[in-house]
């Protein structure tokens, strides 16, 4: 993020003021650091094979989970860094069950830590919650999410304030598993009747989640036209997961369309999944910039003659950010891949991972500028869990469109604020017309938390909106660092906000 935006004049040009990383007399934009071991132990640890994530990241605290057998049978674990990954704490056992937990997925909101996982504790598989509210400090007790006579599993979590939302996999009926979803409003304390999501015969699995205000977002893959043709299906609730929309089939393939991973951007909704069309495993991307209402073409990410496995997905503003497993190098290991402009087009696959062993399901988010990576890795002689980051890979959020310059101004007084901050506008090009515009606000790790639709206007008129530090559901937001946006026919300009209450 820019440490400092124009707060008189924002329509200036701003791209030179981009964060720039010299090194060796060169100028990069974003830099990945060293790789870090996370864990170290005589066992395995593993973080999730269906694309839920093992990492979340709020303010400067990074939270990373994965599931380990040092204790002689599979628990879940969690680290975190206080210093946006620059250093780590100690590993803290956060279930203590003689049976097995595995396949953990992490959220997070402010303090609010939530990991959901799957426990056979019941003489049969399970999902269970926990929570911290201390930034996970210390934690609370296992919830029992899912109450079923068969197993329930693979869970993938997602969090809005007081709203947790899971999908998982229930296994009940022999050959024809299908996507569940359960919610709990109380922050995880109760959770209410389970929603069957998917409705066909065959294997419904891997369900990836992911939410915005009112709108809950689920992505999987089905193989209802047949066992060895798998595609990816979605659906959507716009009321908080109380109703849901009819299910989307997003593939037409006759071959294997895999584990999906889904992340939210503004209207943009970004899915991306392993396919075998072309006679060997590719990544897959399609998105959707109305919501999930209608989906543009699949596009095909890598090209080259190793399987790809496994993407995980990250959305910030315009940013989108994917890694996945890749064994082009004779082994696997970790790539990435960036696009700087919604998913219209897409940068060069850049290999994170380089060792002699294998590097495998990868999670990735980006909050503020950064970009942390966790995987398992076998170069130790035994999997443990590995950690990267990149300080300024997801610089661009908030920043201005070049085609901004000198058209739009845009500042907030008082800034920093408390209670009230009113945010004025106006255009000076006639060239220009501000038409059914939008003002919006951001958290730091890119997330839309409050929207205000303006009316036309033309000419140097100056308009205004005051915020009071809410999000749309007037819920107080907490301290820190937010960015207001104007989108206005094909233009933008952001102002960078801080809230000190």
């Amino acid at each position: 993020m820019l440490d400092k935006l124009c707060s008189t004049c924002i329509g200036r040009t701003v791209s030179i003021a981009l964060l720039l990383v010299c090194l060796q007399g060169g100028l990069l934009f974003g830099q990945w650091e060293a790789d870090f071991r996370l864990t170290t132990d005589n066992d395995s640890s593993f973080t999730s094979n269906n694309n839920a994530w093992s990492v979340a990241v709020y303010d400067d605290t990074v939270h990373v989970v994965w599931y380990d057998n040092r204790d002689g049978n599979y628990e879940i674990y969690y680290k975190r860094s206080d210093d946006g990954g620059s250093t780590w704490g100690s590993d803290m056992r956060i279930t203590d069950e003689p049976s097995w937990s595995s396949i953990p997925s992490l959220a997070v909101s402010s303090s609010n830590v939530h990991v959901v996982w799957e426990d056979d504790r019941d003489m049969d598989i399970e999902v269970y919650h926990k929570r911290s509210t201390d930034g996970g400090l210390t934690w609370g007790p296992d919830v029992h999410v899912t109450v079923a006579p068969g197993p329930q599993g693979m869970p993938s979590v997602v969090v809005i304030g007081d709203y947790v939302h899971v999908a998982w996999v229930d296994f009940t009926l022999m050959g024809n598993s299908e996507i569940y979803y359960g919610r709990s409003s109380d922050g995880g304390t109760t959770w209410e009747t389970p929603f069957q999501i998917s409705n066909a015969g065959g294997f419904s699995s891997s369900p990836s989640i992911v939410a915005h205000e009112s709108d809950v977002h689920i992505a999987w893959h089905d193989s209802r036209f047949g066992w060895f043709n798998n595609e990816i299906y979605y659906r959507r609730s716009t009321d908080d997961g109380i109703t849901w929309g009819t299910e989307t089939r997003m593939t037409e393939d006759t071959t294997f369309s895999n584990v999906p991973s889904i992340a939210l951007s503004g209207s943009n909704v970004h899915v991306v999944w392993e396919e075998s069309r072309d006679g060997n495993y590719e990544i897959y991307y399609k998105r959707s910039t109305d919501y999930g209402q209608t989906w543009g073409p699949d596009t095909r990410l890598t090209d080259d003659t190793g399987e790809s496995h496994s993407p995980s997905l990250s959305a910030s503003e315009s940013n989108v950010h994917i890694v996945w497993m890749e064994s082009r190098d004779g082994n696997e290991e970790i790539y990435y891949k960036k696009s700087t402009d919604n998913g219209v087009t897409w940068g060069g696959d850049i290999r994170l991972t380089d060792d002699q062993d294998a590097s495998q399901n990868a999670s990735v988010v980006a909050y503020g500028e950064k970009l942390h990576v966790v995987w398992q890795d076998d170069r130790d002689g035994n999997w443990e869990i590995y950690y990267k980051r990149d300080p300024t890979g997801n610089t661009g959020v908030a920043e201005l469109t070049e085609n901004a310059a000198g058209a739009i101004r845009l500042n907030a007084l008082p800034n920093p604020f408390t209670n009230l901050t009113q945010i004025r506008y106006s255009i000076h090009d006639t060239g220009y017309l501000i038409q059914n515009s939008a003002i919006e606000i951001y958290d730091a790790g890119g997330r839309l938390v409050r929207s205000f639709h303006q009316i036309s206007s033309t000419g140097n008129q100056e308009s205004s909106v005051v915020w009071d530090g809410t999000d749309q559901y007037d819920r107080q937001l907490g301290n820190g660092v937010y960015f207001v946006k104007l989108e206005a026919s094909g233009i933008s300009a952001t102002e960078k906000l801080l809230l000190i209450r």
